[in-house]
């Protein structure tokens, strides 16, 4: 499976979760992501928060961020 399907396959389980805190870790123990049960995002090490940075400064962020 290709990263970017498990990616999509991890964004269907998880949309379908609600009130429900969950980490998911690298196999190396490179980095986490969180989300908690008062809807914060959590990302440690360098290659998540990179990439939370990156999809912040996407337009599809952007029109999230402004509904």
């Amino acid at each position: 499976m290709k990263g970017s399907q498990r990616v999509g396959t991890i964004e269907a389980v998880l949309g379908e979760l609600f009130a429900f805190e969950y980490y998911i870790v690298d196999k190396k123990f490179e980095w986490l992501l969180c989300k908690n049960h008062h809807n914060v995002l959590i990302g440690v090490g360098f290659h998540i928060i990179e990439r939370l940075q990156a999809a912040e400064d996407s337009p599809i962020a952007s029109r999230a961020s402004d509904a």
